[in-house]
């Protein structure tokens, strides 16, 4: 196999430092924002003009980079790292 394609193939299957959230691209940490703010595939992708796939595969992304296995996991890691803060008063 040429040295460039395996050098691409060994980084993009590479999992990251799992507990480092500067691992994250600004549009995943978007993405998981409004993962727990609560809104669905679609709506995420209506807001910021992608397709649901598309959102799918940051979701995809977001656990492998983190190595969680649910979306409920993503939602106590973002929490954990300071990612997002809620407002218990407008709920």
């Amino acid at each position: 196999m040429c040295p460039a394609v395996e050098s691409w193939r060994t980084k993009k299957h590479t999992r990251p430092n799992l507990h480092d959230p500067s691992n994250l691209t600004k549009r995943e940490k978007q993405v998981l924002a409004m993962i727990c703010d609560g809104c669905k595939t679609v709506e995420i992708a209506s807001e910021l003009n992608l397709d649901a796939r598309t959102i799918e595969r940051y979701r995809s992304e977001l656990l492998f980079k983190t190595g969680l296995k649910n979306t409920a996991n993503l939602v106590r890691y973002a929490v954990e790292h300071d990612l997002v803060t809620f407002d218990l008063r407008k709920r």
